[in-house]
């Protein structure tokens, strides 16, 4: 049980860090500042900075509640959204993540304190994957708690904590964790670990934290089946498990990809979400901000 071990002072940490969102009344949503909000809890005041206040706002906290409304009030599955505009598609839309385990629990309660703790809570679940990760390729105890510690508390996830894509960046510790237990071991349960962590992130409906993910995942376990000299039938089953979470996730693709061809964004620079940048600022995936905050 040494994961309960790690887990109980990391719950501790977030508990002092957070303790006026979970005790004191505050909240991590942006709603008391973001203009064209009407639905208010009185008392809750909001975060002193984030880097997106609007989106959450605007956009993923009225689709839980569309989609709350519509499953648990009418019993069926939210696929279209009839407010917004003269009505368009909800599940196909992809950030909608209607189909989205990690997003479920946000379609239960509407009240503000039950969406903060669940935020605070993906925290707890990226640093205990981190520890265990660290554990598994041979770190002692306290650097692998330090290191889940760093990563639960650096500054990207803290200044996008109340955004959805910030659930698949959270699952990558548990990736890691995964492909390094069947890379070394090729023990079906890791390898149905990395189909559901891949297929979790397809389903989170963010399609550029989802590509890099894939890539730094699959970067990674191309580099130890080479490091421990593992034959085809190893990378053949490699493979086999992004396929498989391709499979897994068709029930938002297919959709999703049809929709992609007659939808509208007001991003006109941008076609379908990519765009070019110059190479050398690949280095800023690996270290965030090295040339300074992207607003500077």
């Amino acid at each position: 049980m040494r994961w309960f071990r790690a887990a109980v002072p990391y719950a501790a940490v977030l508990t002092v860090l957070f303790f006026d969102v979970l005790f004191l009344g505050r909240t991590l949503d942006t709603y008391p500042f973001v203009p064209g909000v009407t639905y208010v809890e009185a008392g809750r005041r909001g975060p002193p900075l984030c880097n997106d206040a609007g989106a959450s706002v605007w956009a993923f906290e009225p689709w839980n509640r569309l989609v709350h409304h519509e499953l648990f009030e009418h019993g069926h599955v939210p696929l279209w959204n009839p407010y917004q505009a003269t009505g368009a598609p909800l599940v196909a839309s992809f950030q909608s993540g209607v189909f989205s385990p990690l997003q479920w629990p946000l379609f239960l309660p509407t009240a503000r304190f039950w969406w903060d703790f669940l935020l605070i809570a993906r925290l707890l679940l990226a640093g205990l994957f981190f520890f265990l990760f660290l554990r598994r390729i041979g770190l002692d105890a306290g650097s692998a708690w330090l290191g889940g510690l760093a990563y639960m508390l650096t500054g990207y996830f803290i200044d996008y904590i109340n955004m959805s894509h910030l659930a698949i960046s959270l699952l990558l510790p548990a990736g890691f964790y995964f492909l390094e237990g069947w890379c070394r071991w090729f023990r079906a349960r890791d390898f149905i670990g990395i189909v559901v962590v891949l297929s979790l992130m397809v389903l989170a409906g963010m399609p550029e934290a989802t590509l890099l993910s894939w890539l730094f995942l699959g970067l990674y376990g191309a580099f130890r089946l080479t490091a421990l000299g593992r034959g085809r039938p190893a990378w053949t089953r490699f493979v086999c498990s992004f396929v498989s979470a391709f499979a897994v996730s068709a029930i938002l693709l297919i959709p999703g990809i049809e929709y992609l061809s007659l939808c509208h964004s007001k991003h006109l620079a941008i076609v379908y979400g990519m765009r070019s940048f110059p190479l050398e600022t690949a280095i800023g995936y690996l270290v965030p901000y090295v040339f300074g905050p992207p607003a500077s």
